[in-house]
Order: C-alpha cells, then structure tokens, then sequence
C-alpha cells in the first residue's frame, strides 16, 4: 500500500497538557456545550498524553486502556492508534499490534505514522525486510514524522545495516519539530530491542542525567547493562526503577530474578566451600 502524507490531525490544535507529569486523567469532566466538537479533541490529546506519562513509568496495561479511550474520543487521533500498538508489543500482545496497526491503516491509510508502526510490528514478526519496505515508504512521503524516522532507524538495527544509515535515521528523528513522546527512551529500547546494547547504554545514561524520575529509563538501563555483563550496575538500576515506580513489573521481576540467581550462586559456593573443608 502506498502511503501519502497526511496533514496535521485534529489533535493539532488541543490544549497543552497539565503540568504534572504523573497526573493521569482517568475521569474527564463533561465538555461544555458550546464547541462540543473541540473539547472532545481536547479531551482525546489530554488523555493521549497521560497515556505516555503512564508508558514512562512503566504501567504498559494502563496506557493502553488509555490509548484506546483517546481514540474514542477522537477517532483519527493518530498517534493514539501508534501508541496502542506500541503498548501492545511492549505487553508481547504482537498479534494484538498487528490487528491494531491493521484496522488503523484500513482507515486512515493515508497516515505515515501508522504505516510506520506497522512496520515496527513486521519486525516484531520476524520480518525485517517487509519492515524496511513500510518505513522506507513513510519517511519517503512523510518527511516530518518523528515516529517513521525512529522505526526507520530501528529497522535498521535489526537489519544490521551499516552504522551511519542507522544514525541518519535517529538524527533525521530528532531533528523534526514534533518530537515523538520520551523519543531518547524509544531510540534506547529500539538500539535494545536488537541486541546494541552498547548504544543504549550511552543513550539511556544521558536520559537519566537529563530527567532521573522516568522509571522506564531505569529499567532500560539496567536491561541494557545487564546485557553489558554490569551486574551490579543494572540491579541498582532496577532498583532505582522500582523506587520511583513499586508497582512497574518487569523491574521488580528483574529483581527477583537476579535475586535467584545471586541465592543460586551462593549456595553453590557454599556446597563447594563445605567440600573443600572436609577433605
């Protein structure tokens, strides 16, 4: 499917978001009467954006319900319909993202954005170069999408391309004027997510410097250096993660199963020690 830019939706025009990062709007107050239609578009960005808030700090079930409320306030929130497939792999919910991702192009095919987040599931399902072709084709119409340029350069990871064509990717993402939410953190868990460990580490480590109470950052961070082999490191990440978020799962399943292993070792160590002593 050939896909063609599309202009600024109509969640361009919403109101800024509230001030407090962590606040999640769960019950909206009713819109007033007069210009009904712009309240709901108001309403669906809001809570669009409280589901990232919630992706930052780990609560991946609550930003999806979130994603999906936004687009029923406004059906061609498009960044809505990316951000419940991106939710949805974060959740191994990949079929899910497929449907999901699937629906939306069906719609709005028109739309980079979500042509690019089919993509991002085609990688997902083991199809980098199908991937390729969807990402090649969203940045090539729509130039300006932030969100094509990081799927581009993930793509690219998981293709092993040369290493310049995966920084042009990430660069042109962040050098478009609307910036994808977090967007450090998604470039991070893009180099991750295909085995650059290395590369997350720098990007993750300049995050947390620049805003240590995302959560999500933390535990990337400990993932990323875990596969480093910085034991200790990663669990002072995880635990620095679950400190700010006690209730985000994968971080306090880090935990634990670093905690197993560690209990493992030891009383190995002490069986092999007692041995010893009593030859």
């Amino acid at each position: 499917m050939a896909l063609i830019p599309n202009g600024a939706g109509p969640q361009a025009d919403a109101a800024p978001a509230r001030t407090n990062r962590y606040f999640v709007e769960l019950d909206c107050p009713d819109a007033p009467a007069l210009d009904l239609e712009w309240n709901y578009t108001d309403r669906a960005e809001r809570i669009y954006r409280a589901g990232h808030r919630c992706l930052a700090r780990g609560l991946f079930a609550e930003a999806l319900a979130l994603f999906q409320r936004a687009t029923h306030y406004d059906s061609t929130h498009y960044a809505a319909y990316v951000a419940q497939a991106e939710a949805l792999i974060l959740l191994k919910r990949t079929e899910d993202a497929a449907r999901v991702s699937d629906e939306a192009m069906d719609r709005y095919g028109r739309n980079c954005a979500i042509g690019a987040a089919r993509g991002h599931v085609l990688l997902h399902q083991d199809d980098a170069e199908q991937a390729l072709k969807f990402v090649e084709i969203a940045t090539e119409n729509d130039p300006t999408s932030a969100y094509a340029w990081i799927i581009a350069g993930e793509a690219h990871v998981a293709a092993r391309s040369a290493l310049p064509l995966i920084m042009h990717s990430f660069a042109r993402s962040r050098a478009c004027r609307d910036l994808w939410p977090n967007q450090d953190i998604r470039i991070a868990l893009a180099y991750l997510e295909w085995g650059a460990a290395a590369y997350a580490v720098g990007a993750l480590e300049a995050v947390v410097v620049a805003e240590p109470d995302l959560p999500f950052a933390w535990k990337l961070l400990g993932d990323a250096y875990r596969q480093e082999g910085r034991g200790r490191q990663a669990m002072a990440s995880y635990r620095r993660a679950v400190e700010l978020a006690p209730q985000f799962q994968s971080a306090l399943q880090a935990l634990t199963w670093r905690a197993r292993v560690e209990d493992y070792w030891r009383r190995l160590r002490d069986v092999i020690v007692s041995q010893v002593e009593t030859r």
